[in-house]
């Protein structure tokens, strides 16, 4: 871990509070609630919700990885500038989790958003509803898992049922252990600092663990404050003070995918309010939020992968004991002791370099990294007078393994299990077995048993065919030769007779058992024999086999292919370039290196002579999602998105979106071979079909059909969807044809069709204008649509043309009673409105007409309406306890509006628009007329004069009036609502927040009027003010349009209600009759007759 010290060491405060666990209590609009919702398996605590119940402003800076996680995903999708709730997991990052993995979070954001919801209205006076775009989230721990949504999703209630409206410093620590990771202790930290006056508290905590870097640090920090504060003063607040805090931070060089940093506002302290973070009022608060995330980010620091450097010396005893500790991961790494020995792996360093660890089989590996000279040349210096050695060692042993230089004869020598190996003289003879040259030889080979192979280079070779040159010996006789020739052949021989084994011409062939090389493209290596050949390559019973095929010189970086074969899993595996392309195992094939569960895999276009034979699935391509599995025998089963798609079942049954085969239910359905349910791709239940045309279509094309036949593919029915007209651009006009194959044909016909206008069509193409439901007969008869009870010759109707009239008609052949019956239906009782009897009379609401024409017969409740003109013969009888005769006129100046003449029991009326109260009245009494009363609006005039008949009140009033502007008189009107009083005033009021003391209203603007408004409208103005807030003293005073507010006190931001009273002075003041000359209301006029 590494720390860039230009920045973060740049603060010089000394106050900042650092102690491990600090005294973080209340704060104002913060609520938190931890559980566990089980992710480690081991019920610590793993779930933290921090709820802002009035709500918070907040500003957030994330990682800047390329890949992000989904809840850094999520949150950049809220648009909210005020957010409900935080709800932050350890255990799972949720990133590389893909769609699955936000709407996860999609699903939770809607169960908390319910919950807290709920909470607001058992809690609050005046509950909010909280949206999932509300709330936020911080994820932290492994990438790449799938995301625990049930145990998250199912444990939110406990959160909610958990909330604590006070905090207190163990509840802080509770939150902030909630989210550690790999980190070992939780992070804490607050500020308390003054905004123009008011005090606010800065509480914040943090995790963060490896992958810590510049922009962020695989790190979660929360800091909270009850300061008011918008989202712009917030943002540029945090990203200049996460500059010399988090992200100086340097870890492995790496950048987190779920890193985050986010400071939430609950506006519970009324400060005054910042519009720059460049005013003096904000300073203090930077500070203090700078103090809080440096506070924070040294923690993470200390606590980075567990690291740590420790210096102990004992408070009594032997300063001897002291020493300077380094660790990580929780656990001591390296020590430097009081003597100055260094240790790595070791507490107890017996050397001034002492290492102590296991190679290669464990990640703490002993060794010296060199460190470079000015000369540019890596270098490990022992100086010492005598000589220095590099020991190997275990416990116990003082060395296994030695490299040696000593001074005395400038030898190097190389031991091991404790006996020296190899030797390099100062003369630069090479010696192994052997401590001394005999014959100034530059290597020298030695063996102290006599049926050992010695190696022995000699100089007296002419390089002819003689064979001199190098030479293999057993013992004393000389029966193994390497030979190489003049013809530049180098020929191996053994046996008595010293026959040819192996040669390598001049070409750099290699030939075995043979002189002569094998076929021109593969003649390098030729092997031969009389009898079995072969080439075994042998290696140990756990180990790899393998064949190289390379393009260049040197380097494994230039082999193009390779077969290798690892003896203990008993597979030959073959790549193409670095890529495995193939294993053969001993009961399968993988292809193109796929997982060695499968049988085979295939990718791209592969052709099978004979039978594939596959036990369970045959998987996609990189893509474990997608199948084709066989769950039993005769069933085939299709997968997509891990989703099963199309099953074949063993009964014959083809099942879309669904794996259960139809039972119960409609007998048809239960015996369908195909089903179709829901629709793939989306979440609807209703099951779906589509038939698709395979090319564009035209009017008439046929788009799709569903044929019924027999066993011999003979057609009985068909349903058929066609273009009903040319198709264009979003313009698809179709309709459905139904057709049925007559008695006596092979083919369907058309017996039914439904067009793109909706019309349904029984035996032709086309409709009558306008409807939507047409019968063709194809002759023109009465009956075409015939309608029978349950005895066909005496009940029946029918509906028909004639003539190009239309038909009704009613009865039977075996009836006597044939009329037809007009009913209505209401809360489902049928009731009988008109008949027309056999004898042609018609009876409305009467079941008996004795007349050609009886309204309501001796109901006395009927009414009979006439349009137009029309003549009686004889007299006109209306039945009722009070009769009405209805006149209206048909005419546009009228509209709908008519007059009645109305008869009661003593009176006769003219009422307009058959509203009661009436125009005109004529009472009688003892069978005269003795008044008659005209009224108006509760306006009655009689033979003593006018009156008013009872009291004149209203529920609410307004005026209506030409708008007073000029130009807008004729294209607006101005409509107010009025109180009473003795003058005619209009009253406006509303709230303004004062800056800096003063602030300024806009009366027409608070009114919604247009500029000017309010000076054409009144005079005599006054207007009120009051502080909300304090004690301050204010003013107010109008001129014009503007109300002008002062404060006392000039740095006063108090909340101010204020009213301002105007008088009319408009031309309808004057122009009334309850005014005087000046407009102003006539209060005390004089009483009259």
């Amino acid at each position: 871990m590494a720390i860039n010290l230009s920045n973060f060491l740049i603060s010089k405060e000394d106050k900042s509070k650092m102690a491990d666990f600090q005294d973080l209590d209340h704060l104002d609009g913060v609520s938190i609630s931890v559980t566990s919702a089980n992710l480690y398996n081991n019920n610590r605590d793993d779930l933290v919700l921090f709820y802002f119940r009035n709500g918070a402003e907040y500003a957030s800076v994330y990682t800047k990885s390329k890949v992000i996680s989904e809840n850094i995903k999520w949150n950049l999708s809220i648009k909210s500038k005020r957010i409900r709730a935080l709800i932050v997991n350890a255990r799972n990052a949720n990133c590389l989790t893909g769609s699955k993995g936000f709407n996860s979070l999609r699903e939770i954001a809607e169960e908390a958003a319910k919950l807290l919801s709920n909470k607001q209205k058992s809690d609050e006076d005046n509950p909010k509803k909280i949206s999932p775009k509300d709330i936020i989230f911080g994820c932290t721990g492994t990438i790449g898992e799938t995301f625990p949504l049930a145990k998250i999703k199912s444990s939110i209630k406990n959160l909610v049922d958990k909330i604590k409206y006070t905090q207190n410093k163990y509840l802080w620590i509770k939150a902030a252990m909630s989210i550690l990771t790999t980190d070992l202790k939780p992070k804490l930290a607050m500020e308390e600092c003054n905004i123009g006056g008011e005090k606010v508290k800065i509480y914040g905590i943090a995790k963060g663990s490896g992958m810590i870097h510049p922009n962020m640090a695989t790190t979660l920090a929360y800091i909270f404050t009850d300061a008011t504060l918008s989202n712009d003063i917030l943002g540029k607040l945090l990203k200049k003070n996460i500059t010399n805090t988090f992200n100086a931070i340097s870890c492995d060089g790496d950048t987190s995918t779920n890193d985050m940093a986010t400071i939430f506002a609950t506006n519970e302290v009324k400060n005054y309010q910042v519009k720059s973070i460049n005013e003096n009022k904000i300073k203090n608060f930077d500070k203090a939020l700078n103090n809080v995330l440096l506070n924070l980010a040294k923690r993470v620091v200390s606590d980075g992968e567990g690291a740590f450097v420790k210096a102990t010396r004992p408070s009594s005893g032997s300063a001897s004991d002291t020493h300077l500790a380094f660790g990580s991961g929780g656990a001591e790494r390296m020590r430097i002791s009081s003597a100055g020995l260094v240790g790595v792996g070791t507490d107890s360093p017996e050397s001034a370099l002492h290492v102590i660890g296991s190679f290669p089989d464990s990640l703490t590996k002993a060794g010296v990294h060199m460190g470079t000279l000015t000369s540019g040349y890596a270098a490990m210096q022992f100086n010492h007078t005598v000589g220095g050695f590099i020991d190997f060692s275990e416990p116990g042993v003082d060395f296994a393994g030695r490299i040696l230089y000593t001074h005395s004869d400038d030898s190097m020598i190389f031991y091991n299990a404790a006996t020296e190996r190899l030797r390099i003289t100062s003369g630069g003879s090479l010696l192994l077995g052997a401590t001394a040259v005999s014959n100034s030889e530059k290597l020298r080979i030695h063996t102290a048993s006599s049926d050992k192979a010695i190696m022995k280079f000699t100089n007296t070779g002419t390089g002819s065919t003689a064979g001199d040159g190098l030479e293999f010996g057993l013992s004393s006789s000389e029966d193994a030769e390497i030979i190489l020739r003049e013809d530049k052949n180098i020929l191996f021989l053994n046996g008595a007779t010293t026959t040819e084994k192996v040669r390598i011409d001049s070409s750099g062939r290699l030939l075995i058992g043979t002189t002569t090389e094998g076929n021109e493209l593969a003649d390098n290596l030729t092997v031969a024999d009389t009898g079995n050949c072969g080439i075994t390559i042998r290696s140990g019973t756990s180990n790899y086999g393998s064949i190289y095929f390379s393009d260049a010189t040197s380097g494994g970086g230039e082999y193009a292919g390779q077969i290798e074969y690892l003896h203990s899993a008993d597979r030959f595996t073959f790549y193409a370039g670095v890529s495995a392309i193939m294993r053969v195992h001993s009961d399968k094939i993988d292809v193109l290196g796929h997982t060695e569960t499968d049988t085979l895999n295939v990718s791209g276009i592969s052709t099978f002579a004979n039978t594939v034979s596959v036990a369970e699935t045959i998987e996609h391509t990189g893509d474990t999602n997608t199948s084709i599995s066989f769950p039993s025998n005769d069933y085939i089963r299709l997968t997509t998105s891990n989703s099963s798609r199309l099953n074949a079942t063993p009964n014959g049954y083809i099942l879309i979106g669904t794996n259960s085969e139809p039972s119960g239910g409609d007998a048809h359905a239960e015996n369908a071979r195909l089903l179709v349910q829901g629709r793939i791709g989306n979440t609807a239940d209703s099951g779906r079909l589509n038939l698709q045309r395979g090319s564009s279509a035209s009017n008439g094309s046929s788009i799709g059909s569903i044929t019924f036949t027999d066993n011999s593919n003979n057609a009985y029915a068909r349903i058929e969807t066609q273009a009903d007209a040319t198709p264009g651009t979003d313009d698809y006009p179709g309709r459905i044809v139904f057709s049925t194959t007559p008695d006596g044909s092979a083919s369907p016909t058309e017996s039914l069709h439904i067009n793109s206008s909706g019309q349904t069509n029984i035996g032709g193409s086309a409709g009558a204008v306008g409807s939507k439901f047409n019968i063709f007969n194809g002759s023109d008869t009465e009956n075409i649509l015939g309608i029978t009870g349950a005895d066909e010759s005496s009940e029946y109707a029918a509906i028909g043309v004639n003539g190009g009239n239309a038909v009704i008609t009613g009865g039977g052949a075996g009836s006597t009673n044939t009329g037809i019956l007009f009913r209505t239906a209401a809360s489902g009782t049928e009731t009988e409105r008109l008949r027309i009897t056999s004898s042609g009379n018609v009876g409305i609401n009467s079941t008996v007409p004795s007349e050609e024409l009886d309204v309501g017969g001796t109901t006395q409740t009927q009414i009979l309406k006439v349009n137009g003109s029309s003549t009686f013969n004889g007299n006109i009888n209306m039945f009722s306890t009070a009769p009405q005769l209805i006149m209206k006129e048909d005419g546009s100046s009228h509209g709908d509006t008519n007059w009645a003449l109305v008869r009661d029991a003593d009176s006769f009326s003219i009422r307009w628009n058959n509203a009661s109260p009436y125009a005109l009245r004529a009472s009688t009494s003892g069978g005269s007329v003795t008044s008659v009363f005209l009224r108006q609006s509760g306006l009655e005039v009689n033979a003593s004069g006018t009156v008013i008949q009872g009291s004149l009140s209203k529920g609410s009033g307004s005026f209506k009036i030409d708008h007073p502007l000029v130009g807008m008189s004729t294209t607006h009107n101005l409509v107010h609502s009025f109180i009473e009083g003795p003058q005619a005033d209009l009253i406006y009021r509303g709230k303004v927040d004062l800056v800096d003391g003063s602030a300024t209203v806009n009366i027409d603007t608070a009114g919604r009027m247009t500029e000017g408004t309010f000076v054409a409208l009144c005079t005599n103005v006054q207007c009120f003010t009051t502080n909300e807030t304090d004690w301050t003293a204010i003013k107010g005073s109008v001129s014009g349009n503007t109300l002008t507010v002062l404060a006392q006190d000039s740095s006063c931001t108090a909340t101010v209600s204020w009213m301002v009273v105007g008088e009319r002075k408009d031309q309808h003041m004057i122009d009334t009759n309850w005014t005087d000359d000046n407009g102003r209301v006539i209060t005390e006029p004089p009483k009259t007759d």
